[in-house]
């Protein structure tokens, strides 16, 4: 847990063990076949055990003392590999060929949130210290005072067997004294990789029901069974070098290729998690609307026990008004179609110069899609063309009303059987392009290298895989591929310099620096109120047009952020800003931050030697030598604050610790360090 937010109850134990062993056998067949054999095993146990199962306690602010929500949790992944490989020379051919097979068993259990009680209060600790002569007479213990109490519990195992095996042939032809071209063809199967989804509780839930999008996900028994995402991933590469002169001073190169991952399964086991025999999900949720107002208004925390699940609950089916979780039955694996061109020059001896370009098109990239939301823009009268008496058919539980409401009645179940349901597919895609230029220069005294690269990356959603946030940044079908969802992504930097050296000086001592500099990354002013209706306002973001200084006006004012954003309206493109606002001690706008990336990092050397064996090495390490503040208001989708939010809408905050961003993640920091050699 975050330590500036819990005390050490809030804490955890860390437990890993890893055992690996590796063998392998080369043998020559004759001077131009050799084979080699390799064996590998590896067993993996990662355990994280929270230090107390007191309830988790949660005050404003982010405040919370208690039960860890990031544990207990635990990964096993044990693996048995056996790869061979064989080389082939013949005449102005290289052959390579081989197959690898890996099976794995991966395991372990996690909760997506608190396990067991979750106790929430309506003011922060000091307002309910200090106000006991007012509204908390009895102080924590005053009737009332929490706003939420839920008890979540269940099974969350996720068990998997996963098969991967591949076959390549890669061949090196020498077609020419200066001309050489790489072809190779490459086969995958990850077989297993896919949780059958037959007893997935949510799924039988939607068979129940005649809809479109629900018989369009279940209507396919066999894909509904699937385990294996294709036994079609062919993946040719072609490459090409050529020296035009054949002095051995320039070459020109260039490739294509497909190149496939395996489907990021910390998402895929959120399915396989609801197909277990009991289902992890929150039994218990009372809530007040004010102190001793609600569900609650006599409850003493401390002096009264813990609420318990109603009578009957069952944990073997997902409860009414549960969260539901599904792959998409037609998910594949991610891959990426890449091609390159570029050439590298010896100027002279000492000096040489590189460049290439890269173009990468991601395919198949996983996105949460929410295929049940709210649908305020059919049931609530104040979104436009909605006509003030909405149709109660269609909308049974009016502003509250989701997609399958209406079908779940029509099949004898209740309006809310689910609340929400995400399904994790592969329909996302991305874009990447980089131009990166090269400089080396040598001497007997020192090496310099610097690097400019320009870059530009683009997707859906602005993540290259706009995936792991979840619900944070679940879109619905009918808004995942709008125009302004096209946009940079969040990694986005679109122009970075790097110059490193080593560099040595006289008595023995040797400076080495590395600086970097990169422009600011994009981020999405988010508005934190709903503005499509879907349900979630995590990523909804500030109407086009609007201006961001507007809002930052009246920050923290919903109501006034929503009259300035009004509900339905064309959001602006993701990622639409890269500078934050410098404000002056009354909160008023006074300037614009770059938010760009600085940082420089030193090694200094002094070598001392004895005799010509023995040798000592000191040396100091300086890293973010002139301690700069690297704030990132980037570092994922969302992260900007919403305008709801008034302290901090549109403030660059630092993504590690107070006020340093990566890829360095601390302020000024010395290290000091020796070297025995002999």
């Amino acid at each position: 847990a975050n330590p500036a937010g819990t005390d050490l109850s809030g804490g955890n134990t860390n437990d890993n063990k890893l055992y690996s062993f590796v063998t392998n056998h080369t043998y020559t067949f004759s001077p131009r076949v050799v084979n080699q054999f390799t064996f590998h095993f590896q067993d993996f146990v990662n355990s994280l055990l929270g230090v107390t199962t007191n309830p988790l306690i949660t005050f404003p602010g982010g405040i919370q003392i208690g039960a860890n929500t990031n544990a207990p949790q635990s990964t096993l992944e044990r693996k048995y590999q056996f790869r061979d490989d064989i080389s082939w020379t013949t005449g102005n051919h290289s052959l390579k060929f081989g197959v690898n097979y890996i099976n794995t068993m991966l395991g372990g259990f996690f909760f997506f949130g608190a396990k067991g009680y979750q106790v929430s209060f309506f003011d922060s600790p000091s307002t309910i210290r200090n106000n006991t002569n007012g509204l908390y007479p009895q102080g924590f213990a005053t009737p009332g005072a929490v706003s939420n109490i839920s008890f979540s519990d269940g099974e969350g195992t996720h068990d998997q067997k996963i098969h991967q095996t591949a076959l390549y042939i890669q061949d090196d032809w020498k077609v020419k004294r200066n001309l050489t071209l790489n072809l190779g063809l490459r086969w995958d199967a990850n077989i297993g990789n896919l949780p059958d989804q037959t007893n997935n509780r949510t799924i039988k839930i939607l068979q129940r029901i005649n809809h479109p999008r629900a018989r369009a996900i279940t209507g396919d028994a066999e894909k509904l069974a699937r385990t294996t995402p294709s036994w079609t991933e062919f993946q040719p590469r072609i490459g090409f070098a050529w020296d035009p002169s054949g002095a051995g001073k320039t070459v020109i190169r260039g490739g294509y290729g497909i190149f496939y991952d395996q489907l990021f399964q910390n998402l895929t086991l959120f399915s396989l998690t609801q197909s277990n025999p009991a289902l992890y999900q929150t039994a218990l949720t009372l809530t007040n609307t004010a102190v001793g107002v609600g569900q609650l208004p006599t409850f003493r925390c401390g002096t009264d026990p813990l609420p318990t699940p109603p009578a009957g609950f069952s944990f073997a089916d997902l409860a009414v008004g549960g969260f539901g979780r599904i792959n998409d039955p037609d998910a594949s694996e991610p891959y990426v179609q890449k091609f390159s061109f570029g050439f590298q020059h010896e100027l002279n001896r000492r000096m040489s110069i590189s460049s290439d370009y890269v173009h990468t098109l991601g395919l198949n990239e996983s996105r949460v899609q929410n295929i049940n939301p709210r649908i305020e823009n059919v049931c609530n009268p104040l979104y436009p063309g909605v006509p003030a008496v909405p149709d109660p058919v269609r909308c049974p539980r009016g502003v509250n009303t989701r997609l399958f409401d209406a079908a779940y009645i029509a099949a004898g179940l209740p309006a809310n059987r689910t609340e929400q349901i995400n399904m994790i597919g592969t329909t996302n895609r991305s874009l990447f392009d980089s131009w990166t230029t090269t400089f080396k220069y040598r001497t007997r005294k020192m090496l310099l290298n610097a690097s400019y690269v320009l870059a530009s990356s683009r997707a859906w959603g602005g993540q290259p895989v706009a995936s792991y946030s979840g619900n944070g940044i679940a879109t619905i079908p009918e808004n995942q591929f709008k125009q302004e969802e096209f946009g940079p992504t969040r990694l986005d930097e679109r122009h970075r310099v790097v110059i490193s050296g080593v560099f040595n000086l006289p008595l023995g001592f040797q400076f080495a620096p590395i600086l970097q500099l990169a422009s600011a990354r994009p981020y999405s002013p988010t508005t934190g109120v709903d503005i499509d209706g879907d349900g979630l306002a995590t990523n909804d973001r500030l109407c086009s047009g609007v201006d961001p200084r507007a809002v930052f006006a009246v920050r923290g004012n919903s109501t006034a952020v929503r009259t300035l954003n009004p509900r339905g309206c064309t959001q602006t493109r993701v990622n639409s800003m890269r500078t934050g606002f410098i404000t002056d001690a009354a909160g008023n706008i006074i300037g614009e931050r770059s938010n760009r990336f600085f940082n420089l990092d030193v090694r200094m050397t002094k070598t001392f030697k004895f005799g010509e064996r023995f040798g000592l090495a000191t040396y100091v390490d300086l890293y973010n030598l002139f301690n700069t503040e690297n704030l990132n208001t980037g570092g994922r989708l969302g992260t900007s604050s919403p305008a709801t939010s008034a302290a901090s809408f549109l403030q660059p905050v630092a993504l590690y610790g107070p006020g340093f961003g990566p890829p360095v993640g601390r302020p000024f920091t010395a290290q000091f360090g020796a070297r025995f050699t002999f």
